[in-house]
């Protein structure tokens, strides 16, 4: 499931929260539970943690009526791992 699909599956179904009187975007949401859980967004993550990613959109479709879906699945997957940044005095020594 990508996340464009999950949107739609979730949207009119998020819990209200005082934080978003005009409503909660779906889309936003999932984004969000993404990188919480991995501790980095969707994009900086790894090609090999694809499935681990899908995974969590699926839980957020069926998690949909949790108010904190990243601390009720967090344990379950693993952060990326961070890369340090690659610097050019490294290409120099």
């Amino acid at each position: 499931m990508n996340v464009k699909r999950a949107a739609k599956d979730i949207e009119g179904r998020l819990p209200e929260l005082a934080s978003h009187p005009q409503g909660r975007i779906p889309m936003a949401h999932i984004y969000q539970v993404i990188q919480t859980v991995m501790e980095c967004p969707s994009k900086e993550c790894d090609n090999d943690r694809l499935d681990d990613i899908l995974l969590i959109i699926k839980d957020c479709v069926d998690l949909v009526d949790v108010v904190d879906v990243s601390s009720a699945i967090k344990h379950k997957y693993t952060p990326q791992v961070k890369h340090a940044p690659a610097s050019l005095d490294r290409f120099f020594e």
